[in-house]
């Protein structure tokens, strides 16, 4: 009986002693090669054909820590990695937007869930332009139309209608260049504007011209689109002054971020 109770005290001893070591390494390693794992990770997968697929979870908006349980606030929170499934998450700051396709990796940083592995600058980038003189009879609202794509990467503008539609919602680099020849007599006013869905959203250019003079004008805006909009670029003559002609027109637009 005393060599049983010997042997299973050491049996005990040994186990904790092992217990003990992993507690301090605190290194565990899931998959192939278990027996080498590298000294710097406290957690290592290995595997040739298998990966890690993190927590499905339905994430209401980039803002709301539920449904994950507890708070969001703690300071054992930052650092919470899921994989949302909801097709419908909203953004609801602007430090926080959703994945384009809105499924997807995200984290959470203690204020809100950021977006893992999202494409900036992917969804629109296009060069379209024109050089054919082109009449602005005074008081007449025109919208400039663009014969040559230079490039487009996801064909959003369409040379029919001269639109360009809004591939996603966020915030874009609108450069616009005009140029107007000296073909009148007396001074002019010249006007520039970007159109959204048919109305006036922006005045680029309003400039009084004077007589026999040609101008030439690049305009760089920053603007926030949503998804589906239709922007076009419009000119005018001011209904007090003559009627001008431009000769040379060309648009790029860039996405810059969500």
């Amino acid at each position: 009986m005393q060599t049983m109770k010997t042997t299973i005290n050491f049996i005990l001893a040994v186990v904790a002693f092992i217990a003990s070591s992993l507690i301090a390494q605190a290194q565990v390693k899931i998959g192939t090669n278990t027996t080498v794992i590298a000294p710097g990770s406290a957690l290592e997968v290995e595997s040739a054909d298998k990966g890690i697929r993190m927590p499905q979870v339905s994430l209401t908006n980039t803002t709301t820590w539920a449904p994950v349980l507890g708070t969001g606030t703690v300071a054992t929170s930052p650092g919470m990695h899921v994989y949302n499934t909801n097709p419908s998450i909203t953004s609801t700051n602007e430090k926080y937007p959703t994945l384009d396709q809105k499924i997807g990796e995200y984290y959470w940083d203690g204020t809100g869930w950021v977006a893992i592995g999202q494409t900036q600058s992917a969804d629109a980038a296009l060069r379209v332009s024109m050089s054919t003189s082109t009449l602005v009879n005074s008081g007449i609202v025109y919208k400039v139309n663009y014969t040559t794509t230079e490039f487009d990467k996801n064909s959003n503008f369409n040379l029919s209608t001269d639109e360009f539609t809004t591939p996603s919602s966020g915030f874009y680099l609108v450069s616009f260049y005009i140029e107007s020849t000296a073909n009148v007599a007396s001074g002019t006013g010249r006007a520039a504007f970007i159109y959204v869905n048919g109305a006036l959203y922006r005045k680029l250019i309003n400039d009084f011209v004077p007589a026999n003079t040609g101008f030439s004008r690049t305009i760089p805006v920053v603007v926030k689109l949503s998804a589906g909009d239709k922007v076009t670029m419009q000119v005018q003559s001011n209904p007090s002054f003559a009627d001008w002609t431009y000769s040379v027109s060309s648009l790029e637009i860039v996405k810059l971020s969500n």
